[in-house]
C-alpha cells in the first residue's frame, strides 16, 4: 500500500538509526529501500539513504540521495549540512560552501555549519572568511574543541602563530586527548622557533596515537632542529613504514642522511620522493646540494635549475644555483643575476647562504645582511635554557673550541699547534667535536693537544650548551662560522 500522504513511523526511524548505529550500514540501506516504497515522499528517508552511502564512500550516490530529499524539502537544514559535506569531500568547494549558507540561512545558530564553512572558506585560501566562520561557531558553542582546532589553522595560514597557539591550547584544554590538536600546536611551536616545546607536543600526539605518522615526520623534523639527526632518521623511518608513498618524508629523511655525510643514501631518499611527486621542487633543490657536496656540478646544476623553475621562491635556491654556475665558468647574464640577489638580500629575503656569498658579492654590507637573515631564519633566538650564571672564578681559564672540523681538514692543520702551545698554567683546554667520527693522525693529534675533548655529535644543540655550561667554559671560540656542519 503506497503511503506516500501518511506519516513515517518513529518506531521505522528508530530502527534505520539503530541499524546504522551499530555500523549495519547495508541492512540500513536495504530497511530504507524498503521504507521509501511505502513512503517515497518522505525527505527524512533519503537523507538517511545518503548518510548511509557517504559512511561507505559512495559519495555520488549519496549526493543523489540528498538532492532527492530537498526535491521535497528544500530548506531541510541538516540536508544542506550533510549536502555540504559530501561536497567538500568531493572537492566541489564552491557548491559546499553554497549548501551550508543554506542550511545555516535557516538555522543561524548551527555551530558545526559555520565551522565546516570555515573549513570549506579556507580550503579556498578565504583565511579571514575562515575566522569569522569559526568565531560564530564558537560564540554558539564555546567549548567546541574542533572549532578551536580550526581558528588555530586559520591563525597559522595568516601568519599569526601566537594567536594561533592559543586557540590550539583552548582546544587541548577541552579535549587533551586530541592527537591533531597536539600535533598542530607542536607546527606553530616549530614556526616560532620553539623546538624543544614543539618536539613535546608531538611526543603528545604520538602518546595518543602512536600510528600518527605525520607526528612521527614531524618530530623528525623537530629533532633535525635540535641537532638530534640520528634521532630524526628513527622518526621519518616510522612514518614512512605507516605511509610508504610519502615524497615529504623521504626528502627529510635525505636531509637527514645528508647531515650525517651518508650522501649515497640522500640521493635515494630524493631520488624515492621525485618517484612519487615528479614535480617535487624542494626535493630537486636538496638534491642539487648533495650533487654540489659530491663535486657532480652538472648534475648539481640540472637540479638547482628545475627546481628555481617550479618554485623559485625556495630559501637560499637562487644563490646555490649561481654558485655552482659560477663553478663551471657559465657566465651567461651573471651580471643581471646579482642584481636580483643583492636585491632580494635588502629587502630581507633567503636567497643566499654566508659561506656562499663570500665568493659571489663582493660588499660587506650585503654579506652581513646575508648573514643576519641565515642566522635569524636557521638559529632563532632561545629562550629556552635559563640564563648563565656567573662562574666562580677558576684557578685556570678554560677555553673551549667548537668545530666540526677536528680532523683531516685545514682548520685542524691550522690550529693544532695553537691547542699545544696554550700555557697550561693559565689555562684549561676543552675541544667540542661535532662533525663526523674520525680517527685520523690529526684527531689524535687533537685530542692529545687538549685537555679536554667532547664528542656531542649526537649531541643537542641545548645538551651540547648545557656541557659547556657544566664544564664551567669562561671563552667559548667558534672554528667553523657558517661552513658545512657548524652548529653557529
Amino acid at each position: 500500500v503506497n503511503k506516500k500522504n501518511q506519516r513515517l513511523p518513529e518506531t521505522h526511524i528508530k530502527s534505520v538509526i539503530t541499524l546504522y548505529s551499530n555500523g549495519q550500514i547495508q541492512e540500513a540501506l536495504d530497511s530504507v529501500e524498503t521504507l521509501t516504497k511505502d513512503y517515497p515522499n518522505e525527505p527524512l528517508l533519503y537523507n538517511i539513504s545518503g548518510v548511509c552511502y557517504k559512511a561507505i564512500g559512495q559519495l555520488d550516490t549519496a549526493v543523489k540521495s540528498f538532492e532527492k530529499a530537498l526535491s521535497f524539502k528544500p530548506d531541510y537544514t541538516e540536508v544542506n549540512y550533510n549536502l555540504g559535506l559530501t561536497l567538500q569531500e568531493l572537492d566541489q568547494l564552491d557548491a559546499a560552501v553554497e549548501r551550508y549558507e543554506k542550511a545555516l540561512a535557516v538555522n543561524p545558530d548551527y555551530a558545526e555549519a559555520h565551522n565546516n564553512l570555515g573549513v570549506t572558506l579556507k580550503e579556498l585560501g578565504q583565511l579571514d572568511d575562515a575566522v569569522k566562520s569559526y568565531e560564530k561557531a564558537l560564540a554558539l558553542k564555546p567549548d567546541y574543541a574542533e572549532a578551536h582546532n580550526n581558528l588555530g589553522n586559520a591563525f597559522k595560514d595568516l601568519g599569526q602563530r601566537e594567536d594561533a597557539t592559543k586557540s590550539y591550547e583552548k582546544a587541548l584544554a577541552l579535549q587533551p586527548d586530541n592527537a591533531e590538536a597536539h600535533n598542530n600546536l607542536g607546527k606553530a611551536f616549530q614556526e616560532l622557533g620553539q623546538r624543544e616545546d614543539a618536539a613535546k607536543s608531538y611526543e603528545k600526539a604520538l602518546a595518543v596515537n602512536p600510528d600518527y605518522a605525520e607526528a612521527h615526520n614531524n618530530l623528525g623534523n623537530a629533532f633535525q632542529d635540535l641537532g638530534q639527526v640520528e634521532a630524526a632518521v628513527k622518526c621519518y623511518e616510522k612514518a614512512l613504514s605507516l605511509i610508504s608513498d610519502n615524497a615529504n618524508t623521504y626528502n627529510n629523511l635525505g636531509i637527514a642522511y645528508m647531515q650525517l655525510d651518508q650522501l649515497d643514501a640522500a640521493i635515494k631518499c630524493y631520488k624515492k620522493a621525485l618517484s612519487f611527486k615528479p614535480d617535487y621542487a624542494d626535493a630537486y633543490a636538496n638534491l642539487g646540494s648533495v650533487m654540489d657536496r659530491l663535486d657532480r656540478l652538472d648534475e648539481a646544476l640540472a637540479s638547482y635549475e628545475r627546481a628555481y623553475y617550479l618554485k623559485p621562491e625556495i630559501d637560499f635556491l637562487l644563490g646555490n644555483l649561481l654558485h655552482t654556475k659560477m663553478h663551471l665558468c657559465i657566465w651567461d647574464d651573471l651580471e643581471n643575476r646579482l642584481d636580483e640577489l643583492t636585491n632580494k638580500v635588502n629587502n630581507g629575503k633567503k636567497v643566499l647562504n654566508p659561506f656562499v656569498s663570500l665568493s659571489l658579492i663582493d660588499d660587506p654590507e650585503i654579506q652581513r645582511k646575508t648573514t643576519e637573515i641565515y642566522a635569524n631564519d636557521k638559529y632563532p633566538q632561545n629562550h629556552f635554557l635559563p640564563k648563565i650564571e656567573r662562574y666562580p672564578k677558576h684557578e685556570k681559564i678554560r677555553i673551549g673550541y667548537f668545530s666540526a672540523d677536528f680532523g683531516n681538514h685545514p682548520v685542524s692543520y691550522l690550529t693544532a699547534e695553537l691547542y699545544e702551545m696554550h700555557d697550561r698554567e693559565r689555562f684549561e683546554i676543552h675541544a667540542f667535536s661535532f662533525g663526523p667520527e674520525t680517527e685520523d693522525e690529526m684527531t689524535l693529534r687533537i685530542k692529545a693537544g687538549v685537555d679536554h675533548f667532547h664528542d656531542v655529535r649526537r649531541m643537542s644543540y641545548a645538551d651540547t650548551a648545557m656541557l659547556a655550561r657544566s664544564v664551567e667554559i669562561d671563552i667559548a671560540v667558534d672554528l667553523g662560522g657558517y661552513t658545512a656542519n657548524c652548529r653557529t
